[in-house]
């Protein structure tokens, strides 16, 4: 079964320790973690269309020019819908897997987890 979480280098220290912590801790339940990246969104054919509307309605709605963090809030959704071919989970890389052990099938339906 197969976990990804998206990541672009924003400058956050520590970034890269909690990304392995993040792979371990998965791993250690029976997924199988990747990590998606900046490349695997811009390989999806809406990317620079999706990049370029996204920036004028951030700027129309804030009155300011979309930065590279809020940006990569984004194309993580480019990058999981140009990877993932099957049903999968996704999360962010701060989510550290202590009790969810890796099922055999998953709900093909988008579901959402909260606590």
């Amino acid at each position: 079964m197969n976990v990804y979480t998206y990541y672009q280098n924003i400058d956050f220290s520590g970034q890269n320790e909690l990304i392995e912590l993040w792979k371990k801790s998965w791993e250690s339940k029976g997924f199988n973690a990747i990590v998606l990246g900046k490349e695997d969104a811009e390989s999806h054919p809406f990317y620079n269309e999706f990049c370029d509307k996204l920036k004028k309605i951030h700027l129309q709605i804030m009155g300011e020019e979309l930065k590279d963090y809020g940006l990569s809030c984004y194309l993580r959704w480019l990058a999981y819908a140009n990877t993932m071919k099957e049903a999968s989970y996704a999360c962010d890389y701060d989510v550290i897997n202590i009790k969810l052990d890796a099922p055999k099938k998953i709900n093909e339906d988008l579901l959402l987890y909260d606590n």
